[in-house]
């Protein structure tokens, strides 16, 4: 189990680094440097891992829909707060639309890319 949460939390960690530097050159032309990248994408993976384990044993027993709702509001605002103070540290200003986008995009990428890896790589894909 232990496994793989770290190994999740690595792919995770590499593949949002990608996305987010691909994401921003292309959507908002900013650039990132890989440094940056890699601290925002681990920032971003502690914060939402806290936030869905807070949300999932508070209210996660009855309303787990609820706790899924909310966590993902959250997770996509702050982390949409995270890359505006990112790319300004830069000397460069993101508006918050394009923000919230890919904000949105990389943590649905979580589901979607993200999970399916680490279940291949950890054996644990249904098959």
């Amino acid at each position: 189990m232990i496994i793989s949460f770290l190994v999740g939390f690595v792919v995770y960690i590499v593949v949002n680094t990608g996305l987010l530097l691909l994401g921003m050159k292309v959507l908002t032309l900013v650039r990132f440097s890989l440094k940056d990248a890699l601290g925002v994408a681990f920032i971003t993976e502690v914060l939402s891992s806290l936030l869905g384990f807070m949300f999932g044993f508070i209210i996660g027993n009855r309303y787990m829909m609820l706790a899924l709702i909310l966590t993902t509001v959250i997770v996509v605002f702050f982390q949409s707060c995270l890359y505006q103070i990112a790319v300004r540290a830069t000397g460069q200003t993101l508006p918050a639309g394009k923000a919230y986008i890919i904000s949105a995009v990389l943590y649905l990428s979580n589901f979607l890319v993200i999970s399916p890896i680490t279940a291949l790589i950890t054996g644990t894909f249904s098959k």
